[in-house]
């Protein structure tokens, strides 16, 4: 079974929900949008958190720099 698509981490009133595929450079897909419609979702229940968004972009892997012909 692979890795969950999201973590969802509570401290006091805040709650964090990221997007946890960085192989695939954080894309959405069908499993990934459900699993933040059920986090958030669940969230909205509960009155005592402070919302907000943040994105954070996933680490890019970078190509070696090219190299000079002469």
């Amino acid at each position: 079974m692979s890795e969950a698509p999201v973590s969802i981490h509570t401290q006091g009133p805040i709650r964090t929900i990221t997007v946890q595929r960085p192989e695939k450079l954080n894309a959405l897909n069908r499993q990934t949008l459900e699993a933040l419609d059920a986090a958030f979702a669940e969230a909205a229940t509960v009155d005592e958190y402070a919302w907000s968004s943040s994105p954070v972009p996933a680490p890019r892997h970078s190509s070696p720099a090219p190299t000079s012909r002469r």
